[in-house]
């Protein structure tokens, strides 16, 4: 069974989409899908991802119809029960699969799992977000408090860096599709 599945929503990202999947591609969890839904690009994005050989890569074109349908078409299709997501202009370090596996792993009863964001500044330098009310890193666990933690500093769970059992995410009826 797939360890995780990557949705990718696409819409003309084309300086940006094959590094996002290149960063996928590279990360120490190799047993994955990617599922990239093309939301209508009207660029040259999708011929860059039918042009990257992977047969883990699965493309699905539809029409427009914004960001939140792009993902749930994503998550509709995936196969694996552990959905993670990703931005077409954006990049995962690459242990971050196996992180968010291993916090699966370690706390079940969890609904969500995510990993610290690094900002890049002026196109090449990384920066650690700076969280608040929770412990600096190599720490490990349950947020103490959510809530605190996402009113007084950067977002603590940010969609690029989150995974989630398919079960929860399918509960939560997924993304507003029409915010």
């Amino acid at each position: 069974m797939l360890k995780a599945s990557v949705i990718i929503t696409l819409y003309n990202k084309r300086p940006y989409i094959k590094r996002a999947i290149e960063s996928v591609q590279k990360q120490s969890v190799k047993d994955i899908e990617v599922i990239v839904v093309n939301d209508g690009s009207t660029d040259d994005s999708k011929k860059i991802v039918e042009s990257i050989e992977d047969n883990r890569i699965i493309l699905i074109n539809q029409e427009n119809q914004g960001g939140p349908s792009a993902a749930n078409k994503g998550v509709r299709e995936s196969n694996s029960d552990f959905i993670t997501f990703l931005d077409a202009d954006d990049e995962w370090t690459e242990n971050h699969l196996e992180s968010l596996l291993r916090l699966r792993e370690k706390f079940p009863e969890a609904g969500a799992y995510s990993s610290a964001l690094l900002t890049c500044k002026d196109g090449k330098n990384l920066i650690k977000n700076k969280y608040k009310h929770i412990p600096p890193s190599p720490w490990e666990g349950i947020i103490p408090n959510y809530f605190k933690s996402e009113t007084d500093g950067f977002h603590p769970i940010s969609t690029i860096v989150v995974g989630m059992n398919k079960k929860i995410f399918n509960e939560m009826r997924g993304f507003d599709e029409k915010a």
